[in-house]
């Protein structure tokens, strides 16, 4: 479990800024002792702001937390916690929070967080340190405790002035044990969840009319899916036809493409030939450029040679005719570096002329500085001098007045010996020294027989306590087994179904919970069959409201492809019409072919018939001697001929209109046989697995009807079982407490003890009485007679002091007045310094004066130096500085004159002249190969035109069967684009995946609803056990406690009363108000209104011990903050008793840890005296009003 270590604090409250006080807890108890404001619940605040960072109320937001600045006499006041802390591991943590109190302009007071640090440290010796947000360690701080922050600040660490919060208002009352239970924070997340449930709901609606949509889509998409496969099928066997006749044009596109490559090679050749006469141009262009820089070139040389003429004469040269460039330039170059070394050598005598008339000015400013020091510091003596002539002249005033100072001290010594000869006289201190030593023999033996009656007195008033002890026990002992029995009428019935005949006299609770288990598995086990089966049914009824569907699509597509068949068909079978089409079409076209070639046939057997022997073409029948019917017959055949292309015309109408029929029936061949495959196969599997999944459905409800049957017996035992668990746990209590009653009287009965005395307990009680009064008188005469000889003492010390004084006081006066000749003789030597001082100062104000005139001159002259030099020397650079920018011109045009001649610019001039020549003879030749292509080209040109023209008549012949090839190509490639853009469009592109996605959405959502329900349900089930239980063993506590403090016989026992307020509408919020009620002799009143001051701090009290019990398994720490508050003398020892048993019974726990904070000197004595405490904290205030903390021994 969870302890404190050690607590430092600085400058919080009533503790000063500059002192730390540091206090170690000790374990299994802690006791601090002070008077009323002291500062003593400082302590608790401070550990409560450590560990949560709450401040105390009342210290308006802090500023009146930390020391106030104006009792430091300071603008702010720093303050410092450190809290070292074990957790229930038996890490060490140590927590640091560091504030300050800054008094702002108006007065007013600033509170601020400065810092918070965090040491964490493990029992094996690692640690952590790390700076952390406020909120940060108050969280931590509460985890590692292992409670929450309601049990910190309500229970472990209350202060005084909310230790009542027990028997405040309900409302406030409410809250405390709300907070305590993390009741709001357990409502709203069931409210959050239940809002969440609601949501859900709503939203699975919304995706199931989500999922018919998109299950409609998916549908629509399948049909136009398949529609598109049959149209591409039918559209590759159309392009197989036309590549096949496309293969047959190839041999003609080939002897096109022949003509076309030899049109390729002329216009390459005349691409090259334009190549060669644009390089041409470009040469010649280049010729140009270069004769026109070879002009260029014998300008510069003329230039060149003037700018040596002029330079010849600027620097005075003189050279052979004959003599080279080059080196007449190196000449002018070296003319030029004499002329800047001549500047250079004028520069440095100039600089060392002014520098001499610097020198010179330096010189005189170091002596005129020399001067100038000597002057001042002269004058500081001459004022130093006159200070201390003054500082003399007084010091002498002042030894005139010692004389009379002299004579007041022999006086004051001379009396001072009188009075303290007259004391000594008065005084006899070995005889006051026996008087006191008496008066203590006589006190300390009144203090042994004390001692000795004390003994007694304590064990008479022990048996008298334990006599009571007895008597309120077996009082208690008959109350507990009428309690039982009450209870155990209440519940016989109950008793009498969960046990049948058999009731368990003890560990009924375990045995009722052992019930309530089994029953509640079963009725789990049977919840989930029947959730099971639910979803099971809920599944096929969406399988068999799925699968009617498909069957109504099904027929109802069946119903349409039959209708577009009748419609076609007229009422006839498809296969019938199809047959009687496809022979009518066979003999149209026959009949097309006849009238076709008829035309030729009658016309050449005309022309047998006109021959001079006419003869028929058919059976070669001669009609020679029928000369007269030859006429006749080619007139018929004539008029048979006429009336041919009127029959042609009609037949291929008629022969058109069957084709469009004999097309529109194809195109129904596919709904015809989707008609087969509806009627035989898709239909009768539906209405198969529809009857199958209906029969199932049947079944299931059976069998959920008869769980929900078997799921009722379960539920009733779970009902009764959790109605009379909580009085089941009671009883098992109520009847271990008998056995304890029992054992405890037997115990008590043992503990009486013999005392040798004869006299009572009241008798004892007087004589003890007598004896205090009696020690007190001798202790108060010995205090008056040990006052008066320290007094005494002390009035002799203060005389022979002021003796000492005044004596040392008069040889300082005689010393002093020895001194007047040695004054009187400075005095003289200071005036004499004054008036040479003066002198000297005279004289170097003379010499300063002409070192300034001096320095006057010697600068004028510089200046003028320095001014002629410059014009000098500016002439001279003007003068280099154009002979420098000549000799750069004259190298310039010779390095440009050098670059052409290094260019070879006449062998360029030469190849470029060859290569013309060389590329006008390329372009002869190429002109003669453009003139032999051209003449091949004309050829192939003619050859081309006769195959062209038996290509057109290739197409006109075919024109007729690609013009309905096209036809049909087009009609399905519209048909195939239509469906591959409405595929393509996004609501049938996407319609599978979302059609998947939007199932599995809506079975995941269904499912996390069911979860969230069951999850919901046992969350709120859990709740409300562990209230129960707790306020079960919260109650157990209290009424344990309360009877082993109260002494008092009007109140058997308080306990906490909840009552259940479940909120309205839909949702189970559960919510409880509490009261504190007294019980006596079976009735309950409510104690609030009804109780005595002490009683509510006792009731208190005990009700924070009993949460601390229950809430702080894992932290053993608890902080009473002056618990006799209100008490009378009984109960502040029944109080002391009680508390001393839980130190005794949880001394063997190292991690228990009670702190007691009070003012009542008695109340800790009788505490600590059956304890093994070496020690307590005594609280006090120091001289200068800050709160500090003593270590004491007891």
């Amino acid at each position: 479990m969870a302890v404190l270590d050690r607590l430092h604090i600085r400058g919080i409250r009533s503790f000063g800024p500059n002192d730390e006080e540091k206090v170690k807890f000790s374990v299994p108890l802690t006791l601090f002792l002070g008077q009323n404001g002291c500062g003593k619940t400082t302590i608790i605040e401070c550990i409560k702001y450590a560990l949560t960072g709450d401040l105390p109320s009342g210290s308006d937001s802090g500023r009146g937390f930390v020391n106030d600045p104006k009792l430091s006499s300071k603008s702010s006041t720093k303050g410092s916690i450190k809290l070292k802390f074990n957790d229930f591991k038996g890490d060490s943590i140590t927590v640091a929070k560091f504030v300050e109190v800054t008094t702002l302009a108006a007065g007013k007071l600033r509170f601020k967080n400065i810092s918070n640090a965090l040491q964490w440290k493990d029992n094996q010796g690692r640690a952590q340190e790390t700076e952390q947000k406020c909120a940060d360690i108050d969280l931590y701080c509460a985890q590692k405790l292992n409670v929450s922050k309601a049990i910190i600040n309500n229970v472990i660490f209350c202060h005084q002035e909310n230790s009542s919060w027990p028997l405040e208002e309900a409302k406030k009352l409410k809250e405390k044990f709300d907070e305590i239970f993390g009741a709001t924070e357990y409502n709203k997340c069931v409210e959050k969840l239940r809002k969440l449930i609601k949501e859900k709901k709503v939203y699975v609606k919304l995706l199931k009319e989500q999922f018919t949509q998109k299950k409609m889509a998916k549908q629509t998409t399948d049909k136009l899916r398949d529609r598109l496969c049959d149209e591409e099928s039918r559209l590759e066997r159309i392009q197989t036809i036309i590549d096949e006749k496309r293969n047959e044009i190839k041999p003609l596109r080939i002897r096109l493409n022949e003509v076309h490559v030899i049109i390729d090679s002329i216009t390459e050749t005349h691409a090259k030939l334009t190549g060669l006469e644009t390089r041409l141009k470009d040469e010649q262009v280049t010729l140009g450029q270069l004769k026109q820089e070879k002009v260029h070139h014998t300008k510069r040389c003329e230039e060149f040679k003037e700018l040596i003429q002029k330079a010849k004469v600027k620097f005075d040269l003189e050279c052979e005719e004959s003599e080279s460039v080059y080196n007449i330039i190196d000449k002018l170059n070296n003319k030029y570096s004499t002329k800047e070394k001549m500047m250079i050598n004028e520069k440095k005598i100039m600089d060392e002329k002014e520098g001499r008339l610097q020198s010179n000015i330096d010189r005189i400013r170091s002596k005129l500085a020399a001067a100038e020091e000597n002057s001042s510091s002269k004058s500081k003596l001459l004022n130093e001098t006159n200070i201390k002539l003054g500082e003399t002249k007084c010091k002498l005033g002042r030894l005139s007045h010692s004389h009379s100072q002299l004579e007041s001290t022999t006086k004051k010594m001379k009396k001072f010996e009188d009075d303290l000869t007259k004391k000594k006289d008065e005084f006899d201190e070995g005889q006051a020294s026996r008087q006191l030593e008496d008066l203590e023999e006589q006190i300390t033996q009144k203090e042994q027989l004390q001692t000795k009656l004390d003994r007694e007195y304590k064990t008479l008033q022990q048996n008298y306590w334990t006599d009571q002890k007895i008597e309120s026990e077996t009082s208690t002992l008959l109350e507990k087994r009428a309690e039982v029995a009450a209870l155990k009428e209440k519940h016989e019935h109950s008793f009498a179904i969960l046990f049948k005949e058999d009731v368990l006299a003890h560990e009924l609770e375990m045995s009722i919970a052992s019930i309530q288990n089994r029953e509640e598995q079963k009725a789990t086990s049977l919840s989930k069959s029947i959730s099971t089966n639910e979803r099971k049914i809920a599944s096929l009824e969406a399988g068999v409201k799925n699968v009617r569907e498909k069957l109504e699509t099904q027929q109802e597509e069946l119903k349409r492809s039959k209708e577009k068949i009748e419609r076609v068909c007229e009422g006839q079978p498809y296969s019938e019409v199809l047959n009687q089409l496809h022979t009518k079409k066979e003999t149209l076209q026959k009949n097309k072919g006849t009238y076709r070639s008829a035309t030729t046939i009658f016309a050449n057997f005309i022309s047998e018939f006109e021959q001079e022997a006419p003869c028929c073409p058919v059976c070669d029948t001669s009609f020679a001697s029928k000369k007269s019917l030859v006429p006749k017959i080619i007139t018929k055949l004539k008029t048979k001929i006429e009336d041919l292309p009127r029959k042609l015309a009609d037949t291929e109408a008629q022969l058109i209109k069957e084709e469009e029929f004999y097309n529109k029936l194809q195109q129904l061949k596919q709904v015809n046989e989707n008609i087969q495959v509806i009627e035989e196969a898709k239909i009768p599997l539906l209405q198969e697995e529809l009857q199958e999944n209906e029969d199932k459905l049947e079944d299931l409800k059976l069998e959920l009807a008869s769980l929900k049957n078997d799921l009722t017996e379960p539920e009733n035992l779970v009902g009764i079982c959790r109605k009379v668990l909580s009085d089941a746990a009671l009883i098992d209590r109520l009847s271990q407490e008998i056995t304890k009653s029992e054992d405890l009287l037997e115990t008590l009965r043992k503990d009486l003890i013999s005392v040798p005395s004869s006299r009572s307990f009241e008798e004892t009680e007087t004589q003890l009485h007598k004896l205090k009064s009696e020690l007190k008188n001798l202790t108060v005469h010995y205090k008056s007679k040990r006052d008066l000889f320290d007094e005494t003492r002390e009035g002799i010390r203060k005389l022979i002091t002021q003796l000492q004084m005044e004596t040392q006081k008069q040889l300082e006066m005689q010393k002093i007045l020895q001194e007047q000749p040695m004054l009187e003789k400075q005095i003289c030597e200071y005036k004499k310094s004054i008036s040479k001082l003066k002198e000297e100062i005279k004289s170097v104000a003379e010499k300063v004066a002409t070192y300034k005139k001096e320095l006057s001159e010697a600068e004028s002259k510089r200046s003028e130096t320095v001014l002629n030099n410059s014009k000098l020397l500016e002439e001279y650079r003007l003068n280099v500085d154009a002979c420098s920018r000549l000799i750069e011109e004259i190298a310039k045009l010779q390095k440009t004159i050098q670059g052409f001649e290094q260019g070879d610019v006449s062998a360029r001039l030469e190849s470029i002249k060859n290569s013309l020549d060389g590329h006008k003879s390329d372009i002869e030749k190429l002109e003669q190969t453009k003139k032999l292509l051209i003449n091949a080209v004309v050829k192939k040109k003619e050859d081309l035109a006769s195959q062209e023209s038996k290509l057109r008549s290739f197409k006109d012949n075919k024109e007729l069967r690609a013009s309905r090839m096209k036809s049909k190509q087009l009609e399905s490639e519209d048909l195939i684009h239509k469906d591959t853009t409405e595929l393509n469009k996004k609501e049938h592109r996407e319609v599978v995946t979302e059609y998947k996605k939007k199932y599995y959405e809506l079975r995941v959502e269904e499912l996390a609803v069911i979860d969230l329900e069951v999850y919901t349900e046992a969350l709120e089930k859990s709740i409300l056990t562990f209230h129960q239980e707790r306020m079960v063993q919260i109650n157990m506590t209290i009424r344990e406690l309360w009877r082993n403090i109260y002494r008092g016989n009007d109140i058997d026992y308080i306990e906490i009363q909840t009552v259940d307020d479940i909120g309205g509408g839909g949702a189970r919020k559960r919510s409880y108000n509490y009261k504190v009620v007294q019980v006596k002799k079976g009735t309950d009143l409510e104690m609030r209104g009804r109780c005595s001051a002490g009683q509510k701090v006792l009731a208190s009290l005990v009700i924070r011990m009993a949460l601390a019990e229950t809430f702080s398994a894992n932290c053993g720490i608890l902080a009473l903050d002056e618990p006799t508050t209100n008490l009378d003398r009984d109960n502040i020892t029944s109080l002391s008793e009680a508390l001393s048993r839980i130190i005794t019974a949880r001394e063997g726990q190292k991690n228990f840890q009670l702190l007691i904070i009070t003012h009542d000197e008695e109340f800790l004595q009788t505490l600590t005296r059956d304890q093994s405490v070496s020690h307590y904290y005594r609280v006090q205030q120091n001289s200068e009003g800050f709160s500090e903390i003593q270590k004491q021994s007891l």
